[in-house]
């Protein structure tokens, strides 16, 4: 009697899985909310998830997790979520869970993806992926057996001025893409903390911020040719890099810039699109957007939402949506694993100092 009662239960979740991406009996049209648990109770969870499920109305936080209790209880008291845990097994054991997000250091992703795909959970990962290129393939291939959707948090697509970037580069508004250039940078200081250890985080600002950089070229750009880079660490006492520069080069033929770094605090973050009839530049600083096609004057496009709330809010609405539509999301797993092959190579280019392929 026991086997068959687990047997039920497993066979419960894995047809809710399934369901969800083509099958009928899931019992989603009958669900008022998405139920969620959100696995790590960090920053980054404060800032990109719990407020903008908790605006969801089509979405319900119903567990939390932290391997510190202290965090989980404060998560757990400020958006009022009945349970909390110091286990994530134990969110992923409960059958009344549908999805999660997994906001921990990036070290635990690969085995919470897995073990939440197993468990028939839709999955929200932040980014990177996983440690390395090989882990994100095993993650993709468990989340594609159990039939539950993979997305990876690569924000920058759904900021609206990025996105109206790429319209302009689909109407061909800014004629032939030449030259793509990116900065991101933060003012952080990360020693002592897990960013800064490369067993921990896989590497530096490369990695931190420079996945986001190289998924962005991809969506507007094209996929990668080649690349080469240089990288070094200036100020901040880490063993890892806390400044770099990649050069990429398009399939396509397009050549791009991007520079990153952790201890310049003066910087502006843009997006700048060069091409043969128009310049598109987004100003993450001044949340807008200044063009300008061919010798007319410069037009510029103020956002109207906050970068945070536009970003992760359309981030999470996204989610949800791709849940209950039963669908695959924009951005997926194989986003993060291309983009993880790419900053291997830009490792390997710094290592060999030379242009990979």
């Amino acid at each position: 009697m026991t086997g068959r009662l687990k047997c039920k239960k497993y066979a419960a979740r894995e047809n809710q899985g399934a369901g969800l991406l083509g099958g009928e009996n899931n019992g989603i049209r009958a669900m008022k909310k998405i139920r969620i648990g959100v696995l790590g109770c960090g920053r980054h969870a404060w800032i990109g998830h719990f407020p903008w499920y908790a605006q969801n109305k089509r979405a319900e936080i119903i567990a939390v997790y932290s391997r510190t209790e202290a965090h989980a209880r404060k998560a757990a008291k400020r958006w009022k979520v009945k349970d909390r845990y110091t286990g994530y097994k134990k969110v992923l054991e409960r059958d009344d869970i549908d999805a999660v997000s997994i906001t921990t250091p990036v070290w635990l992703h690969k085995e919470m993806v897995i073990e939440s795909a197993k468990s028939g959970k839709h999955i929200l990962c932040e980014k990177p992926m996983a440690l390395s290129s090989k882990e994100a393939k095993e993650m993709i291939e468990v989340a594609n057996e159990n039939k539950v959707i993979l997305m990876l948090g690569f924000c920058h697509r759904f900021y609206q001025l990025n996105a109206k970037v790429k319209k302009f580069i689909g109407e061909k508004k800014l004629g032939k893409i030449i030259m793509f250039h990116n900065r991101f940078n933060l003012d952080v200081n990360y020693e002592n903390t897990w960013f800064a250890q490369k067993g921990e985080a896989g590497g530096g600002v490369i990695m931190d911020c420079g996945i986001h950089s190289v998924d962005l070229f991809r969506w507007l750009i094209g996929e990668v040719d080649s690349v080469s880079a240089f990288m070094n660490t200036f100020v901040q006492k880490v063993v890892v890099e806390d400044t770099g520069i990649i050069l990429l080069k398009s399939k396509g033929g397009v050549l791009g810039v991007i520079e990153l770094s952790w201890s310049t605090p003066s910087s502006v973050n843009t997006v700048e699109i060069y091409g043969s009839k128009g310049t598109a530049v987004v100003d993450y600083s001044k949340n807008e957007l200044r063009y300008r096609i061919k010798k007319g004057r410069w037009i510029t496009v103020k956002n109207n939402q906050p970068y945070e709330k536009q970003v992760f809010k359309l981030e999470i609405d996204h989610f949800i949506d791709s849940i209950i539509k039963k669908k695959q999301p924009a951005v997926n797993g194989h986003d993060g694993l291309k983009s993880l092959k790419i900053i291997e190579a830009v490792y390997r280019s710094v290592k060999e100092k030379r242009c990979i392929k």
